[in-house]
């Protein structure tokens, strides 16, 4: 008797289940793509051929000839660039409040009990609810 008998009598016997198991996971993850497929033909229609069909056309000058003059006159004018950056900026700035400010109320949710951590994630909740109420009753 060998170690890897001793310790494992049947690991030389094939599993009996192993093909529908394989079946199975390869049916789920069709059923899974076939769920995906029509949200991501969606953003892929409405987002990502947009913005590809913009940069294709950025690529080209007045003349329809192949030139960077877009990208070279964009770093050439200082609102452009002024512009850049302050979005940057304001967007690490919120960035940086949103992690200092939603970590803690995270912890402070998970900590509290059932019933008020209900009440307060809907206090959180509710602002970005409130551009769809005011248009409903209006």
């Amino acid at each position: 008797m060998s170690m890897q008998s001793a310790i494992l009598p049947h690991a030389s016997a094939p599993t009996l289940n192993a093909d529908a198991l394989h079946a199975d996971a390869r049916r789920e993850s069709f059923g899974l793509l076939a769920l995906l497929s029509p949200g991501l033909l969606l953003v892929f229609a409405v987002i990502i051929v947009p913005i590809g069909w913009l940069f294709w056309l950025s690529l080209f000058d007045e003349t329809g000839a192949l030139s960077a003059s877009n990208y070279a006159r964009f770093f050439q004018q200082p609102s452009y660039i002024k512009t850049f950056l302050t979005t940057f900026k304001v967007a690490f700035a919120v960035t940086g409040a949103c992690v200092v400010l939603g970590y803690p109320l995270a912890y402070m949710l998970s900590q509290l009990p059932r019933r008020a951590a209900s009440i307060c994630l809907v206090l959180v909740i509710l602002p970005f609810w409130t551009s769809v109420l005011v248009r409903t009753y209006a």
